[in-house]
């Protein structure tokens, strides 16, 4: 990506640590996807808040140097969050594997591979696999981009990013929650509990995606202050942030459109429209705003805001025509 050699260094330092805790990560994904799909929301929710506190304290302790603990910086940060993803598995597997679960769905006792099982997860997960693996793949060319414009732009960018956590993260707990609940409701065979689920969860998210909307416009000067107050971060980063109140309507919609189709199965035709859309309507316009047409950061983002806006709107279309209901798991 090519920012400047300071922050390669510490980004390498940070993204080694960080990776060789990944599996952690994965474990704690695969057991808290479990707890989702038979309807307890609550357990996951409990352990990821214990795990932030534990890495809170732990970049506390070991980026400072805190108590005795060593001061490693940018090395503490992807420690403390390592131990925390480790944390979150550990309980997860704990409670999967207590007396109770077991009772209920044999977890202790379901431990051999079955083949059919597996043929219908792999035919279930891996395209949403392949279209997270190259939507990601879109946005490390993005992130690429934002790199080579200066340390300036790629500060902004990162900032305003993680406030836009402020907006998605909830939209993709209303997604689960979609995804769990259009999925038991087929299984039950109560469709138009299934639709009703869906469309409640996409008015929720547009609801909470306008308040959010409202806060970037209103607020996004202090909220870029919060973090950097330099005058060229400021100018960049308030720019991305109307973007993001821009697309923030069609945002919403899509993630938690995403999430019913895929409680309903309808996994390979949100990837063939996630990947179309992540190589056609997200990259080539970016690159050609951001350093075609030299518009840097906030080019970048008019050719991301294209994207997301088309990309949303599809989604949505494809959930209230209701062919996800005809598809057999």
């Amino acid at each position: 990506m090519r920012p400047s050699p300071e922050v390669r260094q510490l980004g390498s330092l940070y993204t080694r640590i960080r990776m060789a805790g990944g599996g952690f990560f994965t474990a704690y994904l695969c057991l808290s996807c479990f707890f989702r799909g038979i309807g307890n929301t609550k357990t996951p929710m409990v352990v990821v808040i214990v795990a932030n506190l534990i890495n809170i304290l732990f970049d506390y302790l070991l980026i400072f140097g805190k108590f005795g603990f060593p001061r490693l910086e940018v090395r503490g940060a992807a420690i403390a969050t390592v131990f925390a993803n480790f944390m979150a598995a550990l309980i997860l597997l704990l409670i999967f594997l207590s007396q109770r679960y077991d009772q209920l769905f044999a977890s202790r006792r379901t431990i051999r591979f079955r083949l059919s099982e597996l043929r219908r997860l792999l035919r279930l997960g891996i395209p949403i696999g392949v279209q997270y693996f190259l939507e990601m793949g879109s946005f490390l060319i993005f992130a690429a981009m934002i790199g080579r414009m200066g340390d300036d732009q790629l500060a902004a960018n990162t900032i305003a990013i993680r406030l836009m956590h402020i907006s998605f993260m909830p939209a993709f707990g209303i997604s689960i929650a979609a995804t769990s609940l259009v999925g038991q409701y087929l299984g039950a065979k109560q469709p138009d509990r299934a639709v009703l689920s869906g469309y409640t969860g996409i008015k929720l998210g547009l609801f909470y995606s306008t308040l959010v909307a409202a806060f970037f416009l209103i607020l996004r000067v202090p909220l870029l202050s919060m973090f950097n107050k330099s005058p060229q971060v400021l100018y960049f980063g308030t720019r991305i942030l109307l973007f993001a109140a821009v697309f923030q309507f069609f945002d919403g919609m899509g993630i938690i459109s995403a999430g019913g189709l895929r409680g309903a199965g309808d996994t390979r035709w949100t990837m063939i429209v996630g990947v179309i859309c992540a190589w056609f309507l997200f990259a080539p316009p970016s690159l050609l705003f951001g350093f075609g047409l030299r518009m840097g950061v906030v080019g970048a983002w008019l050719g991301a805001s294209i994207y997301i806006i088309i990309l949303g709107s599809t989604l949505f279309w494809r959930f209230r025509s209701k062919r996800w209901m005809q598809i057999k798991i």
